[in-house]
């Protein structure tokens, strides 16, 4: 499975499983007759039904971001920036390996890269980065829509990361 490249996606892989989770319980619960109390097992449904739904909204966010970023990595206008700064979201986890592990390990990072289009500046931030990007100097390739220059994509393949083991 594919890594996540933003918090939407993050968003619709839980609120999928919590919403498929709900969905099997009140159809089980209804099946089974499973005793609750303060109402029936039925109420989960809908809950279950909302939370797909809401993935679904989350999903489409996503893809929209990706193509968006596509298009202008396709067709946009190169321009050279640099590195603001560095992130490393902590709290963000994928685990690929064991089930624990030392808080940072798998998780990404994000750069904020500024760019400069007919005199003004714009700030622009990466996708998720799975590897670490190397400290220092760096100058990525920024795609922009030269019609609208807040549209702009970094070009990943223009930076450099820590090799890692």
């Amino acid at each position: 499975m594919r890594r996540p490249a933003s918090y939407w996606e993050m968003l619709t892989l839980v609120l999928a499983a919590l919403g498929g989770l709900f969905l099997l319980l009140g159809l089980w619960g209804s099946a089974v007759s499973m005793p609750m109390r303060g109402g029936s097992a039925w109420l989960f449904v809908p809950q279950g039904l909302w939370l797909l739904s809401a993935a679904g909204l989350c999903a489409a966010l996503a893809a929209w971001q990706g193509l968006v970023r596509s298009r202008l990595l396709r067709g946009g206008t190169p321009v050279r920036g640099t590195v603001l700064s560095v992130k490393h979201h902590i709290l963000v986890t994928w685990n690929t390996g064991s089930l624990t592990s030392f808080p940072g390990k798998n998780s990404p990072w994000t750069l904020r890269c500024r760019y400069t289009w007919e005199g003004r500046d714009y700030i622009v931030t990466t996708p998720f980065l799975w590897n670490k990007p190397l400290e220092g100097v760096q100058e990525p390739v920024i795609y922009l829509d030269p019609r609208h220059p807040r549209r702009a994509a970094v070009d990943v393949d223009s930076l450099t990361f820590h090799l890692s083991l």
